[in-house]
């Protein structure tokens, strides 16, 4: 017999459930409560840390709550988490990382609606800066036109005639002329004779546009139908009844002396530059050779601008995200006031050129905020509103198009492809449907006209997980025959890697419904958290393009503890827990850049609420050995595993469980002793060793050499 040495580098790429050949030597089956240093070898997890509770006696809405966001102020250890509680009385608390209970107030004025909206249900969190965005996915967002009234409902019953000229010879005055429902109103002075009793006394003035208006004005009032009033050489008409009627106008000189309108015209060069008259409203309707969308204008008082339609009450959005801002801190303890924004309405247009955004009607599925614009999910549609105006969701002009103009996009495809989540990603905006992934881009400046949806992936996706962006990663949970992966984006250099499958030597090892994501780019760390407080960790290390560590782990929180629910939320390199148990809510922290200063154990409260400490269990299963001949992959079969020989810190224990006889040997191992081997004695394939530690105490183990005998052949062995 001869000897063959396997020697494994501390297993730093975590677990491979690929058959034994694909395995690497620096991978192992399994690893619970460990990290996987590169550098360091293995080491325990971090310990989950009590920090509060918040009891069913003093919080009676805590049974029913959700945390649904969190985060962190960047200064003085301001760091919180909102909890929805779908009470109406009382639908919101917010927490500190204390676990200590912040004062939440609202608008006088709308906190009726505003607890409404809240207690829906769904609820969720957006922060930027500081001011946070709540919006539930269970309401319906919809306009209400009890809010408005029309600018000037009866704007289409007002004739203008606006005498813009007059001959400025009187011996040859310009006639002038208004029908108003078929009546004629006429200047029609007499020209003066030469010679004649007319040429000493001509009609004075009547060559003059404001003496021409005087004396229009003058025979339309004579008539009691009609209203006229004048300023200057413009006359204003209504019928004295406040109804409609029928309005053309003339004048001698080609029309070319003379503009009327009665709610619009052609050109807004028609329209004098200096209106007497404010609040006048005129449609300009376009013509042949000048064809566009109607819209409005205005008179200000000083010149004429865009309006909505006169008579469209359009109304103002309601059951819109709400805003929740931090205004004081008072002896550590933070004052939120939560009220309703004002959404703008439509201010120029109509329902044909500046109609409802797409959200009108449906739900909010997701929001963010990308190329200083705020932007709802809802359906098949994303909606941006005008850049860096986060209130108004409406076009700025009807006009024509403005790059800053709400951005209004469809997602249109042959299957399902309702939108759960959009997250912007470097320098795109990626979206998140079912069955699939698209890429908001654009050419040119981010714009109404630039941009467009283009399909990228087309992986089904868990939906009630949202994705998370780290550095320059975007990750999500896509399923796929009831399995679970771990999927990452990659950009770097204009060099796209799209929708890696992380789970690719690992495809079933995800075994629990996943219902969030945690990462955090400087440790280089994704957790696929659970409910059940079991985490999925994915742990990683790049060199420049290339991915040098690729490491799953498991970490199971709270044995001996059964939750019924637990959340996990993420501030900067923390980890907020809120196991669920009984109707309480025990709130603790997990330090992801913890040192091993601490012992390893996860307190919280028993069923008594006292606090109790919780040492975990932290284990390695060794990979199956599998000896090769060198310039083959012919395995060798009759190996005969003699020993194990563990390199290290710290104190584990050994267990080896041999198949043949259903039994399992244990050792205790203390590595400061040099006291890091043992004896196995068995064949490959019929033993299982795992080391493991469920102390209080820390543990690293650098390196791992399988000692065995073969029955030697000719050739080398690897």
């Amino acid at each position: 017999m001869s000897k063959i040495n396997k020697i494994y580098s501390a297993f730093f790429n975590g677990v491979s459930q690929q058959n034994a050949e694909l395995v690497l030597d620096n991978q192992c089956r399994e690893m619970t409560n460990c990290i996987p240093d590169i550098v360091r070898g293995i080491k325990k997890r971090p310990p989950a840390k009590l920090v509060g509770a918040l009891l069913p006696d003093t919080n009676p809405n805590i049974a029913q709550s959700k945390i649904v966001h969190s985060y962190d102020r960047g200064e003085d250890d301001e760091e919180y988490y909102i909890m929805a509680t779908e009470n109406s009385s009382d639908p919101v608390r917010v927490y500190n990382k204390a676990g200590v209970e912040m004062n939440v107030t609202y608008d006088s004025a709308t906190e009726a609606s505003c607890k409404t909206y809240l207690s829906a249900g769904n609820l969720r969190g957006l922060t930027v800066q500081d001011r946070t965005w709540l919006y539930s996915r269970n309401k319906t967002i919809t306009v209400d036109k009890s809010l408005t009234a029309p600018l000037s409902a009866n704007y289409d019953r007002v004739a203008y005639y606006w005498l813009k000229r007059g001959s400025g010879d009187r011996f040859n005055p310009f006639n002038y002329a208004v029908y108003l429902d078929n009546t004629t109103f006429a200047v029609d002075p007499v020209k003066p004779s030469v010679g004649g009793t007319n040429a000493q006394n001509p009609p004075t003035g009547a060559e003059d546009s404001d003496k021409a208006a005087e004396l229009l004005a003058a025979k339309i009032n004579a008539n009691s139908t009609w209203t006229c009033t004048r300023n200057g050489s413009i006359l204003k008409i209504v019928k004295a009844n406040g109804g409609d009627f029928s309005f053309t106008s003339w004048d001698s000189w080609g029309n070319q002396a003379s503009e009327g309108w009665k709610e619009s015209v052609n050109r807004i060069t028609q329209l004098p530059q200096d209106m007497p008259f404010d609040d006048s409203y005129v449609r300009i309707a376009g013509s042949e050779g000048n064809k566009f969308t109607d819209y409005f204008v205005k008179w200000t008082g000083s010149a004429w601008e865009e309006c909505l339609d006169p008579k469209a009450d359009r109304g103002l959005l309601v059951d819109m995200p709400l805003r929740m801002d931090r205004i004081s801190l008072t002896s550590g303890i933070a004052t939120f006031y939560i009220d309703q924004i004002d959404w703008s309405p439509p201010r120029v247009g109509n329902e044909e050129n500046n109609s409802d955004p797409s959200f009108v009607g449906r739900k909010v599925t997701d929001l963010f905020f990308y190329k200083n614009r705020l932007g709802i999910t809802s359906d098949d549609s994303i909606t941006l509103t005008e850049a860096a105006n986060y209130r108004n969701f409406y076009v700025t002009t009807a006009i024509d198009t403005v790059t800053t103009d709400v951005v209004d996009l469809t997602v249109s495809t042959n299957q399902a492809s309702n939108i759960y989540f959009a997250k912007p990603f470097n320098n795109s905006l990626y979206v998140f449907t079912k069955y699939a992934q698209y890429e908001v881009t654009n050419e040119g400046p981010f714009g109404p006209n630039t941009v467009s949806v283009e399909s990228v992936t087309n992986y089904p996706m868990q939906t009630d997980v949202e994705p998370v962006v780290m550095n320059n990663s975007l990750y999500f949970i896509s399923v796929s025959n009831n399995r679970q992966q771990l999927r990452e984006y990659v950009k770097a250099d204009n060099l796209s890697v799209q929708g890696v499958d992380l789970n690719i030597s690992t495809p079933t090892y995800i075994d629990k419904p996943v219902t969030s994501l945690i990462a955090d780019g400087v440790i280089g760390i994704v957790m696929c958290c659970t409910d059940s407080g079991t985490a999925y960790v994915y742990n990683y290390k790049d060199d420049g393009a290339s991915r040098i560590q690729s490491a799953w782990s498991t970490w199971e929180l709270f044995e001996g503890i059964t939750p019924d629910s637990v959340e996990w939320t993420s501030l900067g390199t923390s980890v907020g827990i809120w196991m669920k148990r009984q109707g309480n809510y025990v709130y603790h922290q997990l330090f992801l850049d913890d040192k091993g200063e601490n012992n390893r154990f996860d307190d919280t409260y028993d069923d008594t609420q006292f606090q109790i400490d919780l040492p975990y269990k932290s284990s390695v299963l060794l990979p199956d050995y599998y000896p090769q001949l060198i310039g083959t992959r012919t395995p060798l079969n009759k190996v005969l595993i003699k020993r194990v020989v563990v390199e290290g810190q710290g104190e584990f224990e050994s267990s080896v469980y041999r198949k043949d006889y259903d039994v399992t040997y244990t050792k205790f191992h203390d590595l400061s002793l040099k006291d890091g081997d043992f004896y196995v004695n068995s064949k490959i394939g019929n033993v299982d060793i795992t080391l493991y530690d469920d102390s209080v105490n820390d543990f690293k183990i650098s390196s791992v050499v399988i000692e065995g005998l073969f029955q030697p052949t000719s050739k080398e062995i690897k």
